[in-house]
């Protein structure tokens, strides 16, 4: 027998379709169910297996309580119908015997206190099963009323000969009264025990019929739940099988491809048109080695170029330390020239102390020098007065002798000599008179000349003066100079010691480019389990060794300030990931003093 579910083409034995070993087999998916493992997610699957396994449980609970439902009101008809009737007149037939039994008693006895008792306990059935017979109307359909209806009718005509029964017994009359109730009561009590008896032949057969019935309704109920149930045990296994055969699919393609890039091939891709969650994870794989096939293509191009720019750095830094030598020679030689330029300074600064007390000196004196000549010049202008005085009693004897001569050429020859005299006389004062202007005109020539000389003396004090403030002014310059000289000296210490750390630094550097280059193949040969495909391969270039030109003179550069900050260069952090055989490459940072 061959069927076609909504998901598989299924084949079972012919035989009992419900049989639980029956064989499946040709399990071929069908249109719908390759739409349902391709397009819906695993979430929409799982929700729409559970909802129609719910449907399934829902529809065998809803049968399932439906059959309860009709055979608790089958049951109850027959508990609370059909076998409450033949219970009922059960009961009344017992009561009734009860009845009858009191009443042989109630002849066979003498009298006595018991026949009153057995009235009483006559009476209490009496009522009693007037009781039920009104309880079994209440419930009774109508085949039992008719029923009832005959049981009341001998009832009634039963009592009437117990009656008399009783009124035969009271009146004396025993034998009667006994003829009486096994006659006359006998036969309507066999009557009554003939009806209770084909009534409950006739509910027993009532009460067979609806028994299988029920055995049918559940025989039914029982096929049914287990259609149900076998269908959802099917449906549950197809579902199962489709959606664990969907992701078993997904999650092999899936593995395959994490195990080929796990083994380096970075070309492998899945051809993927499932749009479920299988779907999006298989999408991002792709993407994910697309993204690593162009990572690792960037990493191994970074690593040629670090490799490059290695063997750069490392031929830089050579240049860099011959560079360091010679500078530090420099250095050493300006050093040396500051040394003696500190000591020539200092000299000069000695020569310009003593130059400056020299000058105070001198500034001193011709103070002192301008006073003796301004002195001087008061004393010569005193000699002027003099000399004029001198020249006027000169004159005075000029006249003098000139008269004398005149009296003595009067007198002739007694006067002859004192005309002598007279003229003796006139020439001394002739010759007191050019000396007196000789000396009149010396006098005037040194006042010119003091004069002057003080005036020279006026404007030489203050050039001593300011030649002795710019002396002193050198030797304050010599001071700063000096000092400069000293910071110089201390800078050139420190760019001895900048240039002696660049040499170190450089040869660091050397040695870390070399470790880079190293680290940079060691990265290289790691990558290259990868495979790029020939694109990747061509985007990966070799690192060439070609080592930077050196420039032809080395560049000079300012010296930096005392106070300036060394500048710190921060290198390169290479992590490739928790390899124990990797070598992490962190440069540590090179500081400049």
């Amino acid at each position: 027998m061959r069927f076609q579910s909504p998901y598989y083409n299924v084949s079972v034995l012919p035989e009992n379709f419900c049989h639980p070993k029956a064989r499946l087999y040709d399990l071929t998916p069908t249109p719908l169910a390759r739409v349902f493992s391709m397009t819906l997610s695993i979430k929409a699957k799982l929700a729409l297996s559970f909802t129609l396994l719910t449907t399934f449980i829902v529809a065998i609970g809803v049968i399932s309580l439906k059959e309860m439902a009709v055979l608790k009101d089958r049951n109850d008809k027959i508990v609370h119908e059909d076998f409450q009737a033949l219970r009922d007149l059960d009961e009344l037939a017992i009561i009734q015997e009860r009845i009858q039994n009191l009443m042989r008693d109630y002849v066979m006895i003498d009298k006595g206190p018991l026949h009153d008792q057995i009235e009483h306990e006559l009476e209490a059935l009496e009522h009693e099963e007037k009781e039920l017979i009104k309880t079994s109307y209440g419930h009774a359909a109508a085949k039992e009323v008719a029923v009832l209806d005959k049981f009341v009718a001998l009832r009634t005509q039963l009592e009437a000969v117990n009656a008399e029964v009783i009124a035969l017994f009271k009146e004396g009359k025993l034998e009667e009264a006994a003829l009486k109730l096994v006659t006359e009561g006998g036969k309507f009590d066999k009557a009554i025990l003939k009806l209770i008896h084909d009534f409950s032949e006739e509910e027993s057969i009532i009460l067979e019929e609806e028994v299988q019935r029920s055995e049918q309704e559940y025989n039914l109920a029982w096929f049914e739940l287990m259609g149900i149930i076998i269908g959802a045990l099917v449906f549950s296994l197809l579902v199962g099988f489709s959606m664990v055969r969907s992701i078993s699919r997904g999650l092999n393609s899936a593995k395959t491809l994490s195990k080929q890039v796990a083994d380096g091939n970075l070309t492998a891709t899945v051809d993927n048109r499932r749009k479920d969650e299988i779907g999006e994870l298989l999408t991002d794989l792709n993407r994910m080695v697309a993204d690593l096939r162009r990572t690792v293509g960037d990493v191994t191009s970074s690593a040629s170029n670090v490799a490059a720019g290695a063997i750069q750095i490392s031929a830089t830094s050579n240049q860099l330390q011959e560079v360091s030598i010679t500078q530090a020679a420099a250095t050493e030689e300006a050093s040396a020239s500051v040394e003696e330029i500190a000591a020539s300074i200092s000299s000069t600064a000695d020569n310009a102390h003593q130059t400056e007390a020299l000058a105070h000196e001198a500034a001193e004196m011709a103070r002192n020098s301008g006073h003796a000549v301004n002195e001087a010049t008061k004393h010569m202008d005193s000699i002027v007065e003099k000399i004029q005085v001198v020249q006027e009693i000169a004159r005075q004897t000029d006249l003098l002798a000139l008269n004398a001569a005149v009296e003595a050429a009067r007198a002739g020859e007694h006067g002859r000599g004192f005309a002598v005299v007279a003229s003796e006389v006139r020439k001394l004062a002739e010759r007191s008179q050019e000396a007196a202007a000789e000396i009149n005109t010396l006098t005037s020539v040194t006042v010119e000349s003091s004069q002057t000389a003080m005036t020279m003396m006026d404007e030489l004090v203050p050039s001593i003066s300011n030649t002795s403030k710019l002396v002193s002014n050198i030797s304050t310059s010599n001071s700063e100079i000096t000092k400069g000289i000293e910071q110089i000296g201390i800078v050139v210490g420190q760019v001895d010691c900048s240039t002696q750390t660049n040499t170190a630094a450089s040869e660091e550097l050397s040695v870390t480019a070399e470790e880079l280059a190293s680290q940079a193949r060691v990265l290289r040969d790691a990558i290259s389990v990868f495979d790029l495909g020939e694109a990747g391969q061509a985007d990966s270039p070799a690192p060439s060794a070609k080592a930077p030109t050196a420039p032809s003179a080395p560049v000079a550069a300012a010296p930096a300030p005392a106070t300036a900050a060394p500048q710190s260069s921060t290198g390169i952090s290479l992590d490739l990931g928790d390899d124990a055989d990797e070598v992490d490459f962190t440069p540590a940072n090179s500081k400049a003093a």
